[in-house]
């Protein structure tokens, strides 16, 4: 895979956090950073997790990820299709924040002590 392949994958892999993740900073600044995206990814996990939670996220699902994204029969196809591959996009988002909150949080996790 090149590089461009690479940076695909891990974008993918680290979700919208990929692209808002600071990129300098103190090791004190990254720890606070990474436990606010701790304290986020509990609040969807347990907002989604719940029983209404749980119907609202199966009937977005079903709604966005579990739909055809392209239509080419319509007359703007790429557009209809970006816009719905965004709406995928949140869905999976909200999906994958919850499995992450699952694993503990991140400085647990690198000081052995996680879930």
């Amino acid at each position: 895979m090149g590089d461009d392949g690479q940076d695909a994958a891990k974008w993918l892999a680290d979700g919208w956090g990929g692209v808002d993740a600071p990129t300098a900073g103190s090791e004190a600044d990254q720890e606070q950073a990474a436990e606010e995206e701790h304290r986020v990814n509990t609040a969807i996990h347990r907002t989604f997790k719940s029983g209404t939670g749980a119907i609202v996220l199966e009937w977005l699902r079903g709604r966005t990820i579990e739909q055809p994204t392209f239509n080419p029969a319509l007359v703007h196809p790429a557009e209809q299709g970006f816009t719905r591959e965004g709406q995928n996009s949140i869905v999976r988002e909200i999906e994958r924040r919850m499995r992450v909150a699952e694993d503990g949080p991140p400085t647990a996790r690198t000081k052995g002590t996680g879930k």
